[in-house]
């Protein structure tokens, strides 16, 4: 039942205000950790496109995980 409710749910990954990178969606507060992991990333001060990248192949993985 768990599987059917996420796949009906969205998730993406987007920028806010301060230029760090999250998943978003409806879906997004199952994956806590990763959200955690790209503002740990930004903190550190890694390039803005590093972040991108890794939020992108995160959301591969979250996607594909769901």
């Amino acid at each position: 039942m768990r599987y059917l409710h996420l796949m009906t749910r969205e998730l993406s990954v987007a920028a806010d205000e301060h230029g760090v990178w999250q998943l978003r969606g409806s879906a997004a507060e199952d994956f806590g950790l990763v959200n955690e992991f790209l503002g740990y990333l930004a903190d550190r001060n890694f390039s803005p496109r590093t972040c991108r990248a890794y939020a992108y192949d995160l959301l591969a993985f979250a996607r594909c995980a769901r």
